[in-house]
């Protein structure tokens, strides 16, 4: 495990499990936990997500994530400080979901 980075003034912990999916094509799935309580947020790393891109707006988390073997353009995933709360976007809609909500969204992806 790979960690990323911290984010968001210390609330976040970003961290990447690399898994090979061929021959020298590597996913690196992100694993979202709490620094302060070492809490998992969000953890795609039985998934086949890709982490793309990871950004801060204020004290929201941004991940940029892409589903292998690449049928899915990156999708949006925000971390909102509320507990439990994310925003999804793709090019189809943006809307505040749950955890649960939020993994069986990403389920639907080819």
């Amino acid at each position: 495990m790979t960690i990323d980075g911290i984010f968001c003034n210390g609330r976040y912990r970003v961290s990447t499990v690399s898994s090979e999916m061929r021959m020298s094509h590597w996913i690196d799935a992100p694993i979202v936990t709490r620094v302060e309580d070492g809490s998992s947020i969000l953890d795609l790393s039985q998934e086949i997500w890709d982490l793309q891109d990871t950004r801060e707006e204020g004290e929201v988390l941004v991940l940029i994530i892409r589903k292998y073997p690449g049928l899915t353009n990156g999708v949006e995933v925000s971390i909102l400080p509320e507990l439990g709360s994310f925003l999804i976007a793709d090019s189809n809609a943006r809307r505040n979901v749950t955890r649960e909500e939020l993994m069986a969204k990403l389920s639907e992806y080819p």
